[in-house]
C-alpha cells in the first residue's frame, strides 16, 4: 500500500516520461525561447555601393533601408565606458552643406610630375573626438570589416565605406568639392588606425592609369593625432633594387594633409608608424582626368 501511495504523489508524475518532461520545460521557458528565435533574425548591414560610384552622394540619396544614421543614439547601444569618461561624442550628425578648404593644393600637373610629396593643412569639419568615436562605433558595429593586424605590428585597417561612417564621408565630400579643378575620383578608401609600436614599413603605392580602377594620385588626411606619429620618405635606387640614404621623419599632427602621384611614387618609398598615442588617418586612392592628361602630356603614360 506504501510502494502504491508513493508511486501516485505528484513528484513522481513530474518526471515519469521523457515526453512529460519536455512539455514542462517548454510551458517553463517558452516565452525565452521564442524571444531567442526573434533575436536571432538576420539583419543586413552591408553596404554594396562601390565607393567612386556613391562618394559624393547625399545623406537624401542614400538607402533609408540600411542601419539608422548616427544621429539617432537611442538606437545606438553597447556604450564603451573609456568613450563616456572621455567626453567622445557617441553620435554626431554631420551638418548640411559642410565645407573645407585647402589652400595651395598642388595642380594637376605637379600631382603628375612632382617627386616629392606636397603636405599641408586642411581645417577639419569635425573634432577628432567626433571621428574617434565613429572609428570605434564601426569597429563594434561591423567587425567584420575590420582587419586588426597587431601580431603583424601594423596599423588596423577598416573598410569604413561598409558602416555608416557618416563624418568619414561627409569630410571626403567637403574635400572633393574643394578641388573641383583637379577631377578627382576615389577609387578606394580605407582607415587606418594607429596604436603605439605600430608601423607601415617602407612600401610604394600600386599606381597604374592602365589598371581598373585606375590610381594616379594618394591622398592621406590625418583625422586625429595624440602622441608622436612620423612618417618618413626614402630614394629609391635607379635600378629600383634599393633604398638609398633615408630622408629625416615628420611629425603628423591632426589636420596634415599630403598628396603625392606618379611622380614621387616612382622616386620615392615611405613608411609611417606610432611611437605614442593614436592616430586615425583617412586614405584615399584616387584617379582624376586632369592628372592623366597632364601625364600624357609629359610621355608618362
Amino acid at each position: 500500500l506504501f510502494a502504491l501511495c508513493w508511486m501516485a504523489s505528484p513528484s513522481v508524475r513530474r518526471v515519469r516520461t521523457p515526453q512529460r518532461w519536455t512539455l514542462e520545460r517548454d510551458a517553463r521557458r517558452g516565452s525565452l525561447e521564442r524571444g531567442g528565435r526573434r533575436a536571432q533574425q538576420p539583419v543586413s548591414r552591408a553596404r554594396s555601393t562601390p565607393l567612386h560610384q556613391g562618394i559624393r552622394s547625399t545623406r537624401a540619396e542614400r538607402s533609408t533601408a540600411l542601419r539608422p544614421p548616427l544621429g539617432r543614439p537611442e538606437q545606438r547601444s553597447s556604450t564603451r565606458p573609456d568613450e563616456a569618461a572621455s567626453g567622445c561624442p557617441q553620435s554626431v550628425a554631420p551638418p548640411a552643406g559642410v565645407r573645407v578648404s585647402v589652400p595651395l593644393f598642388p595642380s594637376p600637373r605637379d600631382v603628375a610630375i612632382r617627386h616629392d610629396a606636397w603636405v599641408g593643412a586642411l581645417p577639419l569639419p569635425y573634432s577628432g573626438s567626433a571621428y574617434c568615436a565613429e572609428v570605434d562605433s564601426f569597429r563594434r558595429s561591423f567587425p567584420e570589416h575590420v582587419w586588426e593586424r597587431e601580431k603583424r605590428k601594423m596599423p588596423d585597417r577598416l573598410d569604413w565605406r561598409q558602416g555608416d561612417c557618416d563624418l568619414v564621408r561627409s569630410t571626403v565630400d567637403a574635400l572633393l568639392r574643394a578641388i573641383p579643378d583637379q577631377e578627382v575620383v576615389v577609387s578606394h578608401s580605407d582607415v587606418l588606425d594607429y596604436t603605439p609600436g605600430r608601423m607601415l614599413g617602407w612600401h610604394q603605392d600600386n599606381m597604374s592609369a592602365t589598371k581598373s580602377p585606375p590610381q594616379l594620385l594618394t591622398i592621406v588626411v590625418t583625422l586625429f593625432a595624440e602622441g608622436s606619429h612620423h612618417t618618413q620618405w626614402c630614394p629609391i635606387d635607379r635600378d629600383a633594387k634599393a633604398l638609398g640614404t633615408p630622408r629625416p621623419p615628420g611629425q603628423c599632427g591632426a589636420g596634415q594633409i599630403c598628396v603625392f602621384g606618379v611622380g614621387c611614387n616612382n622616386v620615392l618609398a615611405h613608411r609611417a608608424w606610432a611611437a605614442t598615442g593614436r592616430r586615425v588617418v583617412l586614405v584615399l586612392f584616387c584617379t582624376s582626368a586632369a592628372v592623366a592628361r597632364e601625364m600624357e602630356a609629359v610621355g608618362l603614360v
